[in-house]
């Protein structure tokens, strides 16, 4: 218990989601690992999922993933430009696997609303999963969650670079992904020199 805090309604889902942006990005600062920010938060992260409407379920889900995902590469790279990344990397690996099981947790339970809506919608099973009501399926879901693997992975791939390289070395690196036109999160990190270039680990 006690990992949501006070659950978000209405009005105050878009204030819920930024406390939460602006207290993960209090978390290195302070040495308190993304982690345990998601633990806190989760019930409350589920809670907006359930009163989403449903045809906005999908794309909500992907782009609370992928900002989530984007806001924390942008800290990791902010500390490894600055070479002060130093004892935060040990929060690394926890963090980056509680992002994903954040990513899977919010997932079902868009999946759970779109099938509950898709049997009181009456569809057939011949018919296929998708709902006349919510024009989103199960198979977006899919979609979905390959889109949030994909931006997990160049995040893991951060990790490995960050935990085997050398402090001025990950400063060259965090600079040339940053550039001249600023951080645009998963995809510019992708093309500014490859995170798993030096990590990959398999």
């Amino acid at each position: 218990g006690g990992r949501g805090g006070a659950t978000p309604t209405g009005a105050s889902a878009a204030d819920y989601c930024g406390d939460f942006f602006a207290e993960s990005g209090q978390a290195m600062q302070s040495c308190l690992s993304l982690e345990a920010i998601i633990m806190r938060r989760t019930d409350g992260l589920l809670a907006l999922v359930a009163q989403t409407p449903p045809a906005l379920l999908v794309a909500f889900v992907t782009e609370l993933g992928l900002q989530l995902a984007s806001a924390w590469t942008y800290i990791v790279l902010d500390y490894m430009r600055r070479g002060k990344l130093g004892g935060a990397t040990m929060f690394l690996d926890d963090d980056i696997e509680a992002l994903k099981r954040l990513s899977q947790a919010l997932m079902q339970e868009a999946r759970r609303h779109i099938s509950a809506n898709t049997q009181k919608a009456g569809a057939s099973a011949s018919g296929g999963e998708r709902s006349s009501l919510t024009d989103v399926s199960l198979g977006d879901c899919d979609d979905a969650q390959r889109r949030l693997d994909e931006g997990l992975r160049v995040a893991q791939g951060l990790v490995w670079k960050a935990q085997s390289g050398r402090t001025e070395e990950l400063a060259r690196f965090a600079g040339r992904v940053f550039g001249d036109n600023g951080f645009g999160g998963a995809d510019t990190l992708a093309a500014g020199g490859g995170a798993t270039d030096s990590g990959d680990r398999g």
